[in-house]
């Protein structure tokens, strides 16, 4: 987890850049985890990005989260996810919430 005393202390200005300087490893390629080649899409080798708890979109659209607004974010493993979350997510999820 990625916790608001660490994000305060970022000097990121949104959701990606503060990931990237404290927990980049979030950010990686998770690989093919699928045997079927035809099936390998960023969408499945990249974690997928919630908002409060619904969502959001792809490792991308972190870029659009100001800093300021967020409490804290939180990395899940595939298996956490699918828990979670159902199934559909074998590389994972930033989970972010906001304040």
């Amino acid at each position: 987890m990625i916790t608001t005393d660490e994000i305060v202390k970022s000097p990121a200005t949104n959701a990606y850049d503060a990931i990237d300087g404290i927990r980049p490893i979030w950010l990686r390629s998770r690989g093919q985890n699928t045997l079927d080649p035809s099936q390998v899409t960023s969408a499945n080798t990249y974690a997928a990005v919630f908002l409060d708890g619904q969502r959001y979109g792809d490792i991308n659209s972190l870029r659009s989260m100001p800093i300021y607004q967020i409490r804290h974010i939180r990395f899940l493993s595939g298996s956490d996810a699918t828990t979670r979350y159902g199934t559909g997510y074998p590389a994972g999820i930033i989970e972010v919430v906001t304040r």
